[in-house]
């Protein structure tokens, strides 16, 4: 053998034990069946620690991916519950601000249809008090004149009173309208004592004079004594129930142009 076939010392490694290869029938290399030793505990114990953790891995991924699906399916029941109950809830805050804005608005428009309309009924008012004023002057001069015509003998009573407030030793004189003195002269009624005429009182009453008392019983007068007296009784009975006590000072300082009213009208036609 030659040196360059020789293997140096430094490259040589562990020997090996070399065999010849098996050779089957028809004359072909074989694998030599290797002897299969028991395993070790610790290769049994690694196996096993193998296993489980494989089986570990594979529950946990089932588990997960089962958990995961039913937790999909429950968060979307729980999910589906709670949204279909907030969308109820804000259906209904939605249909209630909706009408609540319907109804403020019908509201505002009744509104105005009241306030169109009292004005209207105000004015009506103003103009009924007026009217049922005027009425009511109507009627009084009607019933003071046909008094007057059909019962001239009241002239006569009212003298008669106006007289019985003086003193019977005094000197008087009463005065009366023209028409009025007439009327009670052709009547018979002649007073004891001076009587004077003056155009310028209303028909229906008197003044009495003496020389240091007036008696004044003038129409308007008397018309306003009655009404004051009628406006003190029904004050009384605000305060007798305890209510709220009208104030009727306006009505009484007004009664020189109302009396004035009733009375100074042109004059009514005769009966017939």
């Amino acid at each position: 053998m030659s040196d360059k076939d020789r293997i140096p010392a430094e490259q040589l490694t562990a020997w090996e034990r070399w065999e010849l290869p098996v050779m089957n029938e028809q004359g072909e290399t074989r694998e030599a069946e290797e002897s299969v030793r028991p395993p070790t505990a610790a290769e049994l114990e690694a196996i096993r620690e193998a296993a489980r953790e494989e089986g570990f891995q594979s529950g946990y991924q089932a588990g997960h991916a089962e958990g995961l699906s039913q937790g999909r399916r429950e968060g979307h029941a729980e999910g589906y519950a709670a949204g279909m109950e907030q969308g109820r809830e804000e259906g209904r805050a939605q249909a209630y601000a909706k009408h609540e804005a319907e109804l403020q608005a019908r509201l505002r428009t009744l509104s105005g249809l009241i306030s169109s309309l009292e004005k209207p009924l105000a004015d009506q008012q103003e103009t009924l008090e007026q009217t049922l004023v005027q009425l009511v002057l109507a009627v009084c001069r009607a019933v003071i004149f046909r008094e007057l015509q059909l019962a001239p003998e009241a002239l006569g009573q009212v003298v008669h009173e106006a007289l019985a407030a003086l003193p019977a030793d005094e000197e008087w004189r009463v005065v009366l309208h023209p028409e009025d003195a007439a009327l009670l002269r052709e009547s018979g009624f002649e007073p004891v004592g001076q009587m004077t005429e003056d155009a310028g009182l209303t028909r229906g009453g008197c003044r009495v004079q003496t020389r240091n008392t007036l008696v004044d019983y003038t129409l308007e007068r008397r018309f306003q004594k009655t009404v004051q007296a009628m406006l003190s009784r029904a004050t009384a009975r605000h305060e007798d129930a305890g209510g709220h006590q009208p104030d009727y000072a306006p009505a009484l300082d007004d009664l020189s142009n109302l009396h004035t009213d009733v009375l100074e009208a042109p004059d009514e036609p005769e009966p017939e």
